[in-house]
């Protein structure tokens, strides 16, 4: 078999495998799922729509990631996020949790947030900590990621892993038996896990404020940073390292469905190939 065929195949295997993975995830139900391709609908079980607040917005054509042709741009004032009326909603009751996303930072603060449904009591809540502006190579901003559940203390940070601003990142954490793992990737980079960390934060009590992304509900400051978002997906249940890695390969663009065809067409040749032979 030629170096076209073995690649060809590979890459179809590659794809095939991806999409066992991602199926496999099921055990863990997609609860929230905004692409933010340009509207707020919601792909997950709840299907509870949302809407940009403030001067949160969706970019123009180009600026997203991966498959991704647009997406939700935050900015620095206190309502310039995203919000998903989940208030009271049972579903987000959960013993087991996983937060995944698509981030491009541009300028932060401590303390801004990422995904969050959090109150002074219930709830839960993604975001940065750490916020070094310029410590990274380039110039880069640094930052690490905190988990924190039903309060607004007492939460887990990440500081032996370390995130850059600048560029996509996939992100992700999560959270079951007294357990937080944090895992990244990037555009060209697997997600791997980065830190593991003992919470003992007990089971998430529903929140009684909305899900808002780029914000927190817990505060009335500014805790927006200036940012690009993509694919935010909330699952109940923690999803392992491959299946992470299949949610991450499945929103870039390669292996591409151009790939996906050349495998296809790689199988055909083959089937024909081993019929000639038998006649």
């Amino acid at each position: 078999m030629n170096s076209f065929l073995t690649s060809a195949l590979m890459r179809a295997l590659f794809i095939f495998t991806v999409g066992l993975l991602a199926n496999s995830a099921g055990a863990q139900t997609l609860l929230s799922h905004y692409k933010l391709d340009g509207n707020g609908t919601d792909f997950g079980t709840l299907a509870v729509n949302g809407t940009t607040s403030g001067a949160a917005a969706f970019t123009n054509t180009g600026a997203g990631v991966g498959v991704f042709d647009k997406a939700l741009r935050v900015g620095t004032g206190a309502t310039d996020h995203f919000v998903a009326p989940t208030a009271n909603n049972s579903a987000y009751a959960l013993s087991a949790i996983t937060i995944a996303l698509w981030v491009n930072v541009d300028t932060a603060s401590m303390n801004d947030r990422l995904v969050s449904t959090l109150t002074g009591t219930n709830g839960f809540d993604l975001y940065m900590g750490g916020y070094t502006v310029g410590g990274g190579s380039g110039g880069a901003d640094l930052f690490n990621l905190t988990f924190v559940v039903n309060g607004t203390s007492g939460g887990v940070s990440s500081t032996s892993a370390t995130y850059v601003s600048d560029k996509w990142l996939f992100l992700a954490v999560t959270y079951s038996a007294n357990t937080a793992l944090f895992y990244s990737g990037d555009l060209t980079t697997a997600a791997s896990l980065k830190s593991t960390l003992s919470y003992a934060g007990g089971s998430i009590v529903a929140s009684s404020a909305d899900l808002e992304i780029g914000g927190t509900p817990a505060t009335t400051n500014d805790r927006t940073p200036t940012a690009l978002f993509n694919d935010v997906r909330i699952y109940s249940g923690a999803l392992t390292a491959l299946q992470l890695e299949a949610v991450r390969a499945s929103t870039i663009p390669e292996p591409s469905q151009t790939a996906l065809a050349s495998g296809l067409l790689a199988f055909a040749f083959l089937i024909i190939q081993a019929r000639r032979r038998r006649c």
